[in-house]
């Protein structure tokens, strides 16, 4: 989705309606409506296997990904009433500005979408500096965020969290832990218990976080499990 300059929670979004190519005959569109709006349906029935024709509609909404219903009705005469909900996601302009000249399916260009078959989401390979549209199953391990976790006496943990991020991207990891009874915690550098090194490497940065989990009880209450995962924000122009 595109948001309005003078912000406001405003989008412009466009989706894409296709007439299948198994299908036997012209579709013609009567009425489309996202999220109570109108839209304005195509001109003319499109043809099986057609191009299809891109919907612009203005939604009001704050978060930065959103479902909304959509019904449209045409002379389809097996679901003549078309109902369904428009999962919207705001990404990255830069990201944007990237994947829309790799993939042309939506799916593909999803945060989450892996369309590389390397088992590297899109959204990871932005964040780290991995080429978008690339298979780097091979290349990238040492590009990929790293937790690991140390044992140490008294019964304490050392945890680990390394990650390389691309500056350009516009958005920043941060460390979390889960201790029993504790809930989630957001690692930072006003943690004392918190070490934060950073290494330039060629135009993008390798993050090491080291925290010292001690024991609540020494030894004998020794840390049996602990939980640690990174979450990536920031405030990037979205579309």
């Amino acid at each position: 989705c595109q948001p309005e300059a003078d912000g406001g929670g405003i989008h412009k979004c466009p989706f894409l309606i296709i007439n299948s190519e198994f299908a036997t005959a012209p579709l013609n569109i009567f009425t489309i409506e996202v999220a109570g709006r109108e839209a304005p349906p195509p001109a003319a029935p499109l043809p099986p296997g057609s191009a299809g024709f891109f919907v612009d509609v203005t939604l009001s909404q704050t978060a930065k990904n959103f479902i909304v219903p959509i019904t449209v009705t045409s002379d389809d005469p097996e679901n003549g009433v078309f109902t369904s909900n428009l999962i919207i996601q705001t990404v990255p302009q830069a990201y944007f500005d990237q994947i829309r000249t790799i993939y042309s399916d939506p799916e593909d260009r999803s945060l989450f979408a892996t369309p590389a078959n390397d088992g590297i989401s899109n959204i990871l390979k932005f964040f780290s500096g991995i080429p978008l549209g690339t298979n780097s199953s091979q290349t990238a391990a040492d590009k990929l965020p790293k937790i690991s976790a140390e044992p140490e006496g008294g019964g304490g943990v050392t945890v680990t969290f390394e990650y390389v991020v691309d500056p350009e991207a516009g958005l920043i990891a941060i460390p979390q832990m889960f201790l029993p009874g504790s809930g989630w915690h957001s690692v930072s550098e006003s943690d004392e218990d918190a070490t934060l090194s950073s290494f330039l490497e060629e135009d993008k940065r390798r993050d090491v976080w080291t925290v010292e989990v001690p024991s609540p009880g020494g030894v004998a209450d020794q840390i049996r499990a602990l939980m640690a995962r990174f979450a990536v924000t920031g405030e990037p122009t979205a579309r």
